[in-house]
C-alpha cells in the first residue's frame, strides 16, 4: 500500500508542477497580445496535461481502494 500512496503523491507533485507552468504561460498570455495565440497552444497542451495527471490520480486512487477491501476480506 505504501507503493500506491508514492504513486498518488507523485502525482500530485506533477499536478502541482504543471500547474505552475499553466499559471507562466496565463501570465505571458497576459503581458503580450501579440504572442497569445503562439502561447495558447501551450495552454492547452497544460491543460490537457492537468486533466490527465487529475484521471490518474482518481484511477491510482482507485486501485488504492480496491486494494484494501481485497486485504480486508482476503482473495480467493
Amino acid at each position: 500500500m505504501p507503493h500506491l500512496n508514492q504513486h498518488i503523491e507523485s502525482l500530485n507533485k506533477a499536478k502541482q508542477n504543471l500547474i505552475e507552468e499553466r499559471r507562466a504561460t496565463v501570465r505571458k498570455i497576459g503581458e503580450s497580445s501579440s504572442e497569445a495565440r503562439c502561447h495558447a497552444s501551450e495552454l492547452v497542451t497544460l491543460q490537457a496535461a492537468i486533466d490527465a495527471v487529475d484521471r490518474a490520480i482518481k484511477d491510482e486512487s482507485s486501485v488504492a481502494r480496491s486494494d484494501l477491501t481485497s486485504e480486508s476480506y482476503g482473495t480467493f
